[in-house]
């Protein structure tokens, strides 16, 4: 950053006005605010200044003056103005160096001896914003003037102790050398940079300098006139001195409260001590916030910027690698992490913008509002819930807050899915439902088990009572949607209806028992008379074949090795007993060259058809589904569901199959006949499940099972 001097314009005038003193004259004069040594110079278009003068109104203790600049000990203020003669062309401005009025200069003349430090001599600490967030943008900086009395002559000052201290700039009337040294306690000293000064075409200048001071040290700027026959020149340093118990970490530790995603645009700054010195800030970017990091570093060191995400559990990501993004739904906080290769200030303007407003306006547990994008799946076993929105419906001995509330969020292709916790806290439950006000995405009212989250019951958005506990609501985009959704939700109080009363009247109603019971019996008897062959050969231990195991496939393998031919497949099964679905899945593994069985799996057997899901490659994501029909199966469809977290791609591995995003159309299926493909799911989900559905003589129909394929 270059060192700004006090500019003013001079306007034009048709008249000489006289350097006067007198009371009349004063309002003409510019009054200087500084101390100290101090010099005041012309600076015009032209280089000779011809027509130009400049008039002092007091002299307090003039060293030097020619009517072009004047320099001398300020002790009270000081009125300048600038005089244009007639036919004068142009203009003239002034350049000044003085002390700041409350900071250090040179009283009485300070020598170049190392090691002398005083209260004349030393510069003070600052109270600042540094190395961390700041809310201003100006770092303080003190003024300090002196004098280099003749050529040779050299000034040093005590700039830190145990700590660090930053010079903006050095301007000089004279040429001059800058010397940077050390001193410990035992009283070594050595020197660890200088500087020759360049002429910027008004003051001889050096730009920022750096020193840091370890423990039981201390760093010393060193002034030096380098012009023999010279006369007495005033010198002005800018220096920030800090402390170096202001220094920022190198790492932070996790933050353990999500930090609120708000708007909000504000700078970051610091002090590298060392080539190896890493400067960590922690920056509340919640959930879904955009952010944007602009540096500024003010010396010409090489420097690199890193941004890592903290997550809900503990997590800390890697570098993001970009100083412009968003963060993830899990995002707890920021952390931006600066290295120089040397000593150097640094800062960075940081821009934080969330659009998000999921939960916004709803109060959570401890009365504190939650700020940013709902996370997109249910705490592990083991992580923190208060990192999520937990919304409280009831407590004991208080009305419901409230009996209806609205459910508000966002959902983008970024964030398709949010997940909000809520807390029952009454003893009798209560009864919740939730409507779509927009009709876009879509809603789940998850029941939880009482001792992790795993969930236990879960509805579309229709009534379910909850117990007493933590429980869920899972909001996710429809596949022709994105954007607000709003839904409303209801609740309502279990009656307490008191201890019941019975009163038996069970032998009035015993006729309508055993009509009731023999209707409810039949559907059974008829099942039971459509698979007597299976419950036959179960009983008569004639069911052996159904068991696909690793011997009985390495067996048929052998035989078409020894046979020579893949074509003699339906040969080598012949001695495999089963039929159906679980014989159209020992020749799906003998074609696809599946090696090792997975124990995951999933099949159901009913009058319709058998249906069967296996895990063939955990690694890779690949499942094997099949279906053999036992009646005719008119528009046959296969959908896959992910209840325990996002959504997994699928890919139907063969190519007459047509799909769309998780449904599979498996088209007519003849009574008989089979159907065997794998599907890659990427990624792997933690679990999921299928449904079956389509036309059997001319009724819609569907085939769910209860349970769902857990991944190995």
């Amino acid at each position: 950053m270059r060192w700004t001097v006090v500019i003013l314009t001079v306007m034009m005038c048709t008249m000489v006005i006289p350097t006067s003193s007198s009371a009349d004259d004063h309002d003409d004069f510019t009054l200087i605010e500084g101390i100290g040594p101090t010099f005041i110079t012309l600076k015009c278009d032209t280089e000779s200044c011809y027509g130009f003068s400049l008039d002092i109104s007091e002299s307090n203790d003039s060293v030097f003056f020619d009517g072009f600049s004047w320099s001398g000990n300020l002790t009270q203020g000081l009125g300048y103005k600038i005089t244009k003669a007639p036919g004068a062309t142009g203009s003239a401005t002034v350049s000044i160096l003085t002390s700041d009025p409350d900071f250090v200069y040179e009283k009485d003349d300070v020598d170049g001896y190392i090691g002398h430090g005083s209260e004349f001599n030393t510069m003070p600490v600052r109270e600042s914003c540094i190395d961390r967030r700041c809310e201003k943008e100006q770092i303080p900086i003190g003024k300090m003037t002196g004098w280099l009395s003749h050529g040779g002559d050299s000034d040093s000052w005590k700039i830190a102790h145990n700590g660090s201290a930053w010079i903006k700039n050095i301007l000089s009337e004279a040429p001059m050398l800058v010397e940077i040294w050390h001193e410990n306690e035992m009283g070594e000293m050595w020197k660890s940079e200088d500087k020759h000064s360049t002429y910027n075409g008004v003051f001889h200048e050096i730009g920022s300098l750096t020193a840091v001071a370890g423990e039981n040290e201390s760093s010393w700027v060193k002034i030096i006139s380098i012009e023999q026959d010279r006369r007495d020149s005033v010198y002005l340093a800018e220096i920030f001195t800090s402390d170096a118990t202001q220094d920022a970490p190198a790492n932070n530790t996790h933050n353990a409260v999500r930090s609120p995603a708000s708007s909000q645009d504000f700078v970051i700054r610091g002090i590298s001590h060392s080539h190896e010195d890493v400067d960590s800030i922690l920056v509340p970017a919640g959930g879904r916030v955009s952010y944007s990091i602009i540096p500024n570093i003010t010396s010409e060191e090489n420097y690199s910027v890193s941004v890592h995400e903290h997550l809900v559990g503990g997590t800390i990501t890697t570098d993001l690698g970009n100083l412009s993004g968003m963060t993830s739904s899990l995002a707890m906080s920021l952390e931006i992490k600066f290295k120089l290769s040397g000593l150097g200030l640094w800062s960075a303007r940081v821009v934080l913008d969330s659009l998000s407003t999921d939960f916004d306006g709803l109060k959570v547990s401890d009365g504190l509002s939650f700020n940013g994008d709902a996370p997109d799946r249910l705490p592990y076993s083991g992580e923190n819930g208060s990192h999520w929105p937990n919304v409280v419906l009831a407590s004991d001995g208080v009305d419901y807050n409230p009996n209806i509330f609205r459910l508000q969020g966002d959902v983008f292709e970024e964030d398709k899915i949010d997940v909000f916790l809520i807390s029952v806290a009454n003893d009798n439950g209560t009864l919740i439902r939730g409507e779509s006000e927009y009709h876009g995405a879509k809603i789940q009212i998850q029941r939880l088990s009482e001792n992790s989250f795993s969930i236990m019951n879960s509805t579309n958005g229709s009534q379910l009572f909850l117990p007493k506990g933590l429980h869920a609501i899972r909001v996710e985009q429809s596949s022709d949607y994105g954007g607000h959704y709003s839904f409303l939700m209801s609740l309502n109080e279990p009656v307490d209806e008191g201890p019941p009363i019975y009163l038996d009247l069970s032998s009035k109603a015993t006729p309508y028992y055993l009509f009731a019971g023999f209707f409810l019996l039949a559907p059974s008897l008829l099942v039971i008379v459509m698979i007597r062959g299976e419950i036959a050969s179960r009983i008569l231990g004639r069911d052996k074949g159904r068991a696909i195991d690793q011997a009985t496939l390495d067996e048929i393998r052998k035989e078409l090795a020894r046979r020579g031919a893949a074509a003699d497949l339906g040969e080598a099964l012949s001695n495999f007993t089963s039929k159906g679905l679980i014989s159209s899945r020992t020749r799906f593994i003998i074609e696809q060259d599946i090696q090792n069985l997975s124990n995951a799996n999933l099949t159901l057997t009913n009058p319709l058809c058998e249906v069967g899901v296996w895990l063939d490659d955990s690694e890779g994501g690949i499942v094997s589904f099949g279906m053999h029909a036992t009646a005719d199966w008119k528009l046959a469809c296969l959908r896959l569901s992910f209840p325990n977290g996002p959504r997994s791609e699928v890919e139907v591995l063969r190519d007459d199959l047509v799909h769309h995003e998780d449904e599979i159309m498996l088209s007519d299926i003849k009574e008989g006949d089979s159907i065997f493909f794998q599907i890659r799911l990427t990624p792997s989900p933690k679990s999921f499940e299928i449904e079956v559905s389509g036309r059997v003589k001319g009724e819609n129909v569907a085939v769910v099972p209860r349970k769902s394929i857990v991944w190995e």
